[in-house]
């Protein structure tokens, strides 16, 4: 735990951030939303049956739904805060890994297995192929930042595998698109330009 002194002579005391610390704060915020979302939203609300006009004119008149919408709106806020920390720790587990094929197809098989319950919770259908959860953004993350480590050596070839893998992302309809492809990415450059390697 660090310590600092503030100008009164009040010390301080700041939590050690650990990476553990981290994926727990990413795991229960993105609980969170998808609580949110799969029950609140889905499940409670269906918000799929109303258009914006008329989700307004029912919330005006039920101050259930508006409740619940107002929770579902917060859960999914919450939820935001999940993926950039996910995306720096992507980002920091690909420049540590000792074992980069090993990483990645650990992230193929949780993309696998996670889009089942994902589809289930938002779509409710058992597969959906317009839409696919976040595990996969981070798959073609890894694989960007391989070529970007391999082929980027001048700042034309990082612009134009950036702009390729923003728009693979964003054509696969995973989770997150082109913003969160973008932000592993400039995670990835800001990392670079820390270690000072290309």
């Amino acid at each position: 735990m660090n310590m600092t002194t503030g100008r009164r002579g009040i010390v301080w005391k700041t939590p050690d951030i650990t990476a553990d610390g981290l994926k727990m704060f990413a795991c229960i915020t993105m609980l969170i939303q998808t609580v949110g979302i799969a029950i609140i939203e889905k499940g409670l609300i269906h918000l799929d049956q109303y258009t914006q006009e008329s989700l307004n004119q029912a919330m005006s008149q039920d101050s259930r739904l508006m409740t619940l919408a107002g929770i579902g709106s917060i859960m999914q806020l919450i939820g935001g805060m999940a993926i950039p920390v996910f995306a720096f720790l992507l980002v920091e587990g690909f420049r540590n890994t000792s074992d980069y094929k090993k990483y990645l197809i650990t992230m193929v098989i949780t993309a696998l297995v996670s889009e089942i319950p994902y589809d289930l919770a938002f779509s409710g259908r058992w597969m959906d192929a317009q839409h696919q959860n976040v595990c996969l953004t981070f798959f073609l993350a890894l694989v960007a930042m391989e070529l970007l480590e391999r082929y980027g050596n001048g700042i034309w070839e990082k612009l134009v595998l950036t702009a390729v893998f923003c728009t693979l992302t964003e054509a696969a309809g995973a989770d997150g698109g082109a913003w969160g492809m973008g932000l592993v990415l400039a995670f990835y450059f800001c990392v670079i330009g820390n270690s000072g390697t290309n």
